[in-house]
């Protein structure tokens, strides 16, 4: 355990939190001070959508996709630079 700390590894428990954290600041202060539909974020947007529809899962899903489906096409497009990006940032030559 010493050794990983010392070659610079992080301990596992504190990232999930961290990522917890990242989430919930996205939603929760665009939820607080977006006045209008134009400076909403994606997670306040389906909030809304919700709301506006009521308790339905298939519309929740279905905003859901269509928010990471950008997202999942860019991926898609610079699949090769970005695992290349990936692979050269960890040292490993491709």
């Amino acid at each position: 355990m010493e050794a990983a700390h010392l070659c610079g590894a992080i301990q596992i428990s504190i990232l999930p939190s961290a990522i917890f954290i990242a989430a919930w600041n996205n939603f929760l202060w665009p939820f607080l001070v977006a006045t209008s539909d134009a400076t909403i974020t994606i997670p306040v947007g389906i909030t809304q959508v919700r709301d506006f529809f009521g308790v339905r899962f298939a519309k929740d899903m279905a905003a859901a996709v269509l928010a990471g489906l950008p997202v999942a096409v860019l991926y898609i497009l610079f699949q090769k630079r970005i695992t290349n990006a990936v692979m050269l940032s960890a040292g490993i030559k491709g």
